[in-house]
């Protein structure tokens, strides 16, 4: 619903001393109404306002929780070190939120609480390392349901082209299907195969990487791509990075369980990862569940018990398996561990295996957020990692358990 008449016109009515360019202040960008940055015991804050009329009458008495910056506006972003405050981790630290006036935007808002959802979300790129891990809020994630080519070059530069579409649509992070860079290789065994599988090989500093690393920093995304990844020692696996909105990688994971079937010869190819880890974010904490792990649930339960707020799966399914059964394989496992799960699958047509697509979002109450049918397809959608420990809180369903009675 709209933003009632006196809020609007509570958060229109910004003051504070500016410590920010004046072009700044003559600057409008649709949805960008207004910065602004309280510290503790300072009640002045800076402001860049956009189309909002300043004025030196008293500040309305407002609530912490009701001093709200918008942080979206890329001309804004880069000065945010510079607020002020009595230290660096107040600046930083203090609650901030996103207030925009219903009468003055263009497009006009549509739901306040989205508002404030999007600049929680956008804050997150502009906040320092060591204060990242206290600040968690809603996020928009993106899945890149893609096919792929032969070619490694024209892999990559779809990979680029889904990072800029998916930033544009305001996305906090995008997430690749398995193998995003080459054919599925593991179709064939390693004896009798077409594909140089060896050429799909990369090390971490491998140019095809640094492309992605590049395009994060660039549109302030956080990326997860999955790449065959070869290690120093020769070793190779079937590899998901997360990599954050400067382009640092934050950490990894490797398929934990290789499979071994027809069209699926994987352990000709992959050795299995020897650890399950849980990685933080801004966004808070995530686990990385490589596509037939999904299919152990000791996989996803751990993940959860280690404090993931979401799981991602990236995949490799086809049209020959059970579609509904692997939708409610997800949607069971998130209900059962009170966590968010993303799957992201690959499409297309490769020899005899036909790619479903179907990536899917569920929330921790197994419920669909949102699902993509089975063409390439960049599916983006809201949700709340925060909302995993919250159900956990509410449903204690994995703080119940007796692991001492389990086999």
């Amino acid at each position: 619903m709209p933003a009632r008449a006196d809020e609007a016109s509570i958060y229109s009515t910004i003051w504070a001393k500016s410590t920010l360019p004046s072009s700044l202040m003559d600057t409008h960008e649709s949805w960008s109404v207004c910065m602004l940055a309280a510290t503790p015991g300072v009640r002045d804050g800076c402001a860049a306002c956009c189309g909002v009329q300043r004025t030196s009458r008293s500040r309305p008495s407002m609530s912490m929780a009701m001093i709200l910056p918008v942080v979206r506006c890329r001309k804004v972003r880069p000065f945010l070190p510079r607020l002020p405050g009595s230290s660096t981790a107040d600046r930083f630290c203090t609650a901030y939120r996103v207030t925009a006036s219903a009468m003055s935007l263009n497009p006009p808002v549509v739901s306040m609480s989205s508002s404030l959802a999007l600049a929680d979300r956008r804050l997150k790129c502009a906040l320092p390392e060591y204060c990242r891990h206290s600040y968690h809020a809603a996020m928009r994630i993106a899945l890149a349901q893609m096919s792929m080519g032969a070619a490694i070059a024209g892999n990559v530069d779809a990979s680029v082209a889904l990072i800029t579409q998916a930033a544009d649509r305001h996305a906090d992070m995008i997430v690749f299907p398995e193998i995003q860079y080459s054919p599925f290789f593991p179709q064939y065994p390693a004896s009798d195969t077409p594909l140089d599988a060896a050429g799909y090989a990369m090390r971490i500093d491998d140019p095809a990487i640094q492309a992605i690393r590049e395009a994060c920093k660039a549109k302030r995304i956080m990326a997860c791509p999955n790449i065959y990844l070869e290690q120093s020692d020769g070793r190779r696996y079937d590899t998901t990075l997360v990599i954050d909105a400067q382009g640092r990688v934050l950490g990894m994971q490797g398929m934990v369980h290789i499979a071994q079937a027809e069209r699926f010869y994987e352990q000709d190819y992959y050795t299995p990862d020897d650890a399950i880890r849980v990685i933080g974010t801004p966004f808070g904490d995530i686990g990385v569940c490589v596509c037939f792990d999904r299919h152990y649930p000791e996989t996803i339960r751990t993940l959860a018990l280690r404090g993931a707020d979401l799981v991602i799966i990236p995949t490799a399914n086809t049209s020959a398996e059970p579609e509904e059964m692997f939708l409610q394989e997800v949607r069971v496992q998130a209900f059962q561990n009170s966590v968010n799960i993303a799957m992201c699958n690959r499409v297309g047509v490769e020899d005899a295996m036909r790619f479903d697509g179907r990536s899917v979002v569920v929330g921790p109450d197994g419920q669909v957020i949102a699902m993509a049918g089975d063409e390439p397809e960049l599916l983006v959608a809201d949700l709340d990692p925060a909302a995993a420990k919250a159900m956990r809180d509410a449903k204690p369903y994995t703080g119940l358990r007796r692991p001492e009675l389990y086999v």
